[in-house]
């Protein structure tokens, strides 16, 4: 295989030069008479060239991605549909081997889309090619699609897929074939609801000698009925889920397999020892292409992404996937914390392997295994490429079992929900599930009831109470073990004037391991918020919490203030700032813990065509201190052409150092093509990360 990226950079400048120069004659020509193109077709296409510079290397890349679009009504019913898409990365360095990657991607689709029924299929093929030609990796996909249409009947649908992810040059290096059927029947009629679902999957990897079959089977019917006038609801609904895994893996094999997570993780947060992540499920919805929203990016230098995973229980684990939506930088670092609650994390102390595969585009995490509930990895360090979004996070285990086994896990769940309108002014609802599990084979069996209550209250159009009771109970079938936690909350929402809102609530958690209490935690809070003026908001709050752990003698008393105020001091101004102040003391062993927040912003629109935007935020936790500041200009000198600044500054004694300062231009050709040029700077204090300085330029279009 030729290295294609071997040229000179000042061979890689022309030929870039010249592909912008083609790019631009290309929009230029069809703008002219777009009726050249047919209306089935669409496309895009987006060029970009960077040269970036430190004290010792100088790199230069060119970065190209087309799509096109076609699609045809061959018949009343019929419609062919056709896509391709190309993506190319090449690097010259002065110093070090040149690299480049290509990805090819065409596509097909027939669809027969008839009023009664829909049948269609559908076939892929993904080429990726590296300089490294033994990653050259294939990954063919057909898939087969009916499902009918007719509301009044029970909706049948069937699909079937048969994928090969393989390595061309050496294909004992990477052979993985999966055969997927998915069918399902969904039927509605009157106040109920059935569904039946059949999952058969096979996936053979030749490479490992690992081959898995599973088998899913799930049931669920569910009803709701009003009673006196819509006055009262009541729903049941009942489910039967069974799963089997039959896995065969030959003599003195290892293999790193996927396990099941209950929910992804994430936070961004400097100071990763202490902290809550929260709940984010597009990272860990099983889709590897489509950023995660909010998105996570890992571009440039954006430290302290915390991406966590919670398991169900304890379990063993030995390896952590990111991925990403597009190549990145291997320079990047990631540190694993392991927790049991979610809150305090400590470091694995492991010896870690971080590794970035251009094949699959995801960071490979493989430390030695280890059993925890709470899981995360967190980066640090500058990325080369200036935006990277996060897609998925996947957690493995290295498996060694040498002879076939089935395992099957199974549970029924039933369920009752009730709700009561008194009156336009009081307003109930009761719900109790009980899932008990039949069989447990992957995992520890648990037989699970929760039952919550609430009930609303608004005597006046000032006055709105909350009242809340939630108990769920898990007991573990093998070992005997019963696990409980009750929330009591209460919430008042006092609104004497429309400008001006109290809130005061109270909230009680307990916990049970065996009927004997292991956590107390008890909330207070009180908030006050209004408009002082029409263009001035203000919200303060305080609250007091007090947490026991019973299990491990320990007490805390945490005191939480926060202040914030938003103000529009004139039509072109807004101006913000917040303040938080928490201590947790030690009861028992003594001892504060002091973290204290600082933020300010403002927005200035000078005029119509010039914004100016800043932020300032200062996170100090117990004496490890954090600064961030962000500043940014931009100004639309015509409706074509527009130019920016941006500046952001990390600082602190946290050992985080950086700073990026970035200037912007663009100009729009046509409605839909834009060229644009790029100046930035990144520089960190971290001896081994050089100055970076980089020119971009490129140009998008569509049609």
């Amino acid at each position: 295989m030729t290295n294609r990226a071997s040229g000179t950079p000042k061979a890689r400048l022309i030929e870039l030069t010249a592909l912008v120069i083609a790019a631009l004659m290309f929009v230029v020509c069809f703008r002219a008479d777009a009726a050249l193109f047919s209306d089935n077709l669409r496309g895009n296409l987006s060029i970009t060239g960077v040269s970036s510079n430190t004290d010792d290397i100088s790199t230069k890349s060119l970065n190209q991605q087309y799509s096109f679009h076609w699609s045809k009504k061959m018949l009343s019913h019929l419609e062919l549909r056709a896509s391709m898409r190309y993506y190319d990365l090449d690097v010259d360095q002065s110093l070090g081997q040149n690299s480049w990657r290509t990805e090819y991607q065409p596509a097909g689709e027939l669809i027969w889309k008839h009023p009664n029924y829909l049948i269609s299929g559908n076939a892929r093929r993904q080429k990726s090619s590296t300089s490294g030609g033994t990653v050259d990796l294939y990954r063919d996909n057909i898939g087969l699609m009916f499902a009918t249409r007719m509301i009044t009947y029970p909706i049948l649908s069937v699909r079937y897929d048969l994928s090969r992810t393989y390595n061309d040059t050496e294909i004992s290096g990477r052979d993985t074939r999966e055969r997927l059927l998915r069918s399902s029947l969904d039927y509605n009629f009157r106040n109920n609801h059935l569904y039946y679902g059949l999952t058969l999957r096979n996936n053979d990897n030749r490479f490992s000698d690992l081959v898995i079959d599973e088998v899913r089977h799930l049931a669920r019917w569910q009803q709701s009925t009003d009673f006196f006038g819509e006055r009262v609801s009541i729903g049941t609904g009942y489910t039967f889920n069974h799963y089997s895994q039959t896995t065969e893996l030959a003599v003195d094999g290892k293999s790193l397999t996927l396990i099941p997570i209950s929910t992804a993780l994430y936070a961004h947060d400097p100071s990763p020892d202490v902290g809550e992540l929260d709940t984010l499920s597009s990272l860990g919805d099983g889709n590897t292409e489509t950023p995660a929203f909010p998105t996570i990016d890992l571009g440039d230098a954006r430290p302290d992404h915390n991406l966590g995973i919670a398991f169900d229980f304890e379990r063993d684990v030995s390896a952590i996937y990111v991925y990403t939506d597009r190549p990145s930088s291997s320079l990047l670092n990631w540190r694993v914390f392991v927790s049991t609650d979610n809150l305090t994390w400590e470091p694995t102390g492991t010896a870690t392997s971080v590794a970035y595969n251009t094949s699959f585009n995801r960071y490979e995490i493989i430390f030695t295994p280890l059993s925890t509930r709470y899981i995360k990895a967190v980066n640090s360090g500058i990325n080369d490429v200036q935006t990277v979004f996060v897609t998925e996070i996947e957690a493995l285990l290295t498996s060694t079992d040498q002879d076939k086994g089935t395992r099957t896990q199974a549970y029924h769940l039933v369920d009752l929900n009730t709700r009561f309108r008194f009156s336009n002014s009081l307003q109930s609802s009761f719900d109790i599930s009980y899932r008990k599990e039949s069989r447990g084979d992957l995992r520890e069996r648990q037989d699970r009831i929760y039952y919550a209550f609430s009930t609303k209250h608004t005597p006046t159009a000032a006055i709105r109470q909350i009242v809340g009771f939630t108990s769920g109970s898990e007991e573990f079938v093998t070992t005997g073990t019963t696990n409980r936690n009750d929330n009591l909350t209460y919430v008042l929402l006092l609104t004497p004037l429309q400008t001006l809102q109290f809130t005061i609530s109270g909230a009680s958690r307990t916990g049970y391991i065996d009927h004997v209490r292991t956590l107390e935690t008890n909330n207070l809070l009180f908030q006050v918020s209004g408009s002082v003026l029409p263009t001035l908001k203000m919200t303060s709050s305080a609250s007091y919490t007090r947490d026991n752990r019973f299990d491990t003698f320990n007490m805390f008393d945490t005191w939480t203030y926060r202040a914030s105020i938003d103000a529009n001091l004139r039509r072109s101004l807004d101006v913000g700032f917040s303040y938080l102040r928490q201590t947790t003391d030690d009861l028992n062993l003594g001892g504060a813990r002091l973290r204290r927040m600082y933020g300010g912003n403002f927005d200035f629109r000078a005029t119509s065509s010039i914004l100016m935007r800043g932020s300032v935020s200062v996170n100090d936790d117990n004496g490890l201190r954090y600064v961030f500041q962000e500043y940014n200009f931009s100004w639309s000198v015509t409706r074509k052409l527009t130019f920016g600044a941006l500046a952001t500054f990390a600082d602190g004694n946290s050992g985080v150092l950086s700073e990026r300062n970035n200037l912007r231009m663009s100009y729009l050709i046509s409605k839909r093509s834009t060229l644009f040029l790029s100046l930035s700077q990144n520089s960190s204090g971290l001896s081994d990360l050089p100055e970076t300085t980089s020119i971009q330029a490129g140009l998008k279009t569509g049609f």
